[in-house]
């Protein structure tokens, strides 16, 4: 059985249009992924006056999509193994689209929170 040095075979790898296009998908998810944080940031004032929520409560509304990515880092590297990267990475997308959209049409604070943290989940692929 042949043994394959991964040093090696990195330091000798050329970037080419695989890599282009993997850095790409992974520059749009950071891109997302920043505009999901900051947009939640700057609506949330008027989230919390439409909701009629106190600031320590908006505070953990804002909060879940961070806790959905923590869990969601954990569990979904397991899910890739079993059913592939490509795989994940769609489910989370639509997971993360559909569950940001319902967080836009929710009217109380633990169903924008449950949203919130799903969407967060799905992010983290």
């Amino acid at each position: 059985m042949r043994e394959i040095n991964v040093h090696e075979l990195a330091d000798g790898a050329k970037f080419n249009r695989f890599h282009a296009k993997v850095l790409a998908w992974c520059f749009l998810v950071i891109i997302i992924d920043g505009y999901d944080l900051a947009v939640a940031g700057a609506a949330l004032p008027a989230i919390m006056k439409e909701m009629g929520v106190e600031a320590a409560t908006a505070g953990f509304m804002a909060s879940s999509a961070l806790f959905g990515m923590m869990f969601g880092a954990i569990f979904l590297g397991a899910l890739s193994d079993k059913i592939g990267r490509r795989w994940t990475i769609s489910l989370c997308v639509f997971l993360f689209s559909v569950f940001t959209a319902a967080a836009g049409l929710t009217k109380d604070p633990v169903t924008f929170s449950i949203a919130r943290f799903i969407a967060g989940w799905a992010l983290a692929a």
